[in-house]
């Protein structure tokens, strides 16, 4: 969204297969997420522009392509938060391009009203999302809107789809520029209104930030690519080594640490190194301690963060597998979060050993293991419902900082 060629090719796409436009739906947002917390008045130059390029202009940037494949009118529809309007904790820049946002949307209604194009947003109460754990304190914010908001309760997905339905089609033929609230009420709670916290809850937040402060960071690395990384083959409990990519990508999480200690003002020996037993991880960690100027093997081995076992299809591509049985297939896609392989393991057993390993950390640490066990991880965490945390995509070459309840991707 930052390159307007790309922009421009998108919608010659959509030209030359559809020739016009019913409605287009603006839902992107981008801001450095290191830069959400702390104070708003240190954010930088770089990421101001930034965070207005792909969260507010993108917008303005595709209603002008959009303008000219709707001749007969058509709706344009994006998405904001609260945070526009009142300063929220955790959100700085955000809340500034919002803002900017919301005033985009009347702006474009004025232009585009007389072409019966119609322009409006949603604004929606928080709703738990694994984008969503990127904001500071995000679970007590919920906490927080669900017992002040009228209704008493968060809004769901579906009840922002169902009004995203309502301004997309004729149903909403006579409403433009507007920013329409789906929050259970809570914006319209008045200062010196809110309903007072029951004493139990409030004790429950306090445990839950002492719990959340006392909570050791985790810096997560998936292993290096491997030769059956780039066949697609299905690798769980098989002991397949990296090859030459795997160890440059370890090398580059290496540097990413640097920088990541370097900033925070810390010396690589402060931290915990443990390894799932596989040799991938265990290469890609003792690559990774070799460039922190460690001893390569001063790392101790976890058993219960080795790879998801795959069972009978270990080895085999998905396509084989589907070949074999695209009904089994249907079956894992439909609730990969509790479907086991035939001899193999679901994700929700992997999250059961995942919390015994969890229970024992005991300082800040770093860990080289799998795809599937950085799934487990996020569920236990609750920065995501399981069936979400079993689809998130995990890179190799990245750092997954786990700190907190947010988890933030560092490359």
């Amino acid at each position: 969204m930052t390159e307007p060629a790309t922009i421009d090719a998108a919608f010659a796409t959509l030209a030359a297969k559809w020739g016009a436009l019913d409605f287009l739906v603006h839902a992107i947002a981008f801001s450095d997420k290191d830069q959400l917390s702390g104070r708003y008045i240190d954010t930088t130059p770089d990421n101001f522009r930034n965070t207005m390029l792909v969260s507010c202009y993108s917008f303005t940037a595709v209603a002008q392509r959009a303008e000219k494949l709707m001749p007969g009118g058509g709706a344009l529809l994006t998405l904001t938060y609260y945070g526009a309007e009142k300063w929220m904790p955790h959100y700085n820049v955000m809340g500034v391009a919002k803002a900017a946002l919301e005033a985009s949307v009347r702006y474009l209604a004025a232009d585009l009203g007389e072409k019966s194009i119609r322009v409006n947003a949603i604004s929606s109460g928080p709703i738990k999302t694994l984008a969503a754990s990127g904001i500071g304190d995000f679970r007590y914010i919920l906490k927080w809107n669900e017992h002040n908001a009228p209704l008493r309760r968060s809004v769901t997905i579906e009840e922002v789809g169902d009004t995203a339905v309502y301004f997309l089609c004729d149903l909403s033929r006579g409403v433009t520029g507007e920013i329409h609230h789906v929050d259970a009420g809570y914006h319209r709670r008045r200062q010196g209104m809110t309903v007072a916290l029951a004493p139990s809850f409030r004790r429950s937040i306090a445990a839950g930030n002492a719990r959340r402060q006392a909570r050791p960071a985790i810096y997560y690395i998936r292993h290096g690519l491997t030769d059956w990384n780039v066949a697609q083959r299905l690798q769980g409990r098989h002991d397949v080594p990296l090859n030459a990519a795997g160890c440059a990508q370890a090398a580059c999480c290496a540097a990413i640490l640097q920088d990541l200690f370097r900033r925070e003002g810390r010396a690589p020996e402060s931290f915990d190194y443990v390894s799932s037993p596989l040799v991938r991880a265990r290469a890609t960690m003792e690559i990774v301690r070799a460039a922190l100027g460690l001893e390569p093997a001063g790392y101790a081995i976890a058993g219960q963060l080795a790879e998801i076992a795959f069972g009978e299809w270990e080895g085999l591509t998905y396509a084989q597998v589907m070949a074999r049985d695209k009904q089994v297939i249907a079956a894992r896609e439909s609730d990969k979060w509790s479907f086991a392989p035939p001899g193999g393991e679901s994700y929700a057993q992997v999250a059961v050993r995942i919390r015994h390993w969890y229970e024992t950390v005991a300082r800040d640490t770093v860990v080289a293991a799998h795809g599937g066990t950085a799934r487990a991880l996020i569920a236990h965490l609750g920065l995501a419902p399981p069936q979400d945390a079993a689809h998130y995509s995990i890179d190799q070459g990245a750092v997954y900082l786990f700190a907190g309840n947010r988890l933030i991707r560092h490359e």
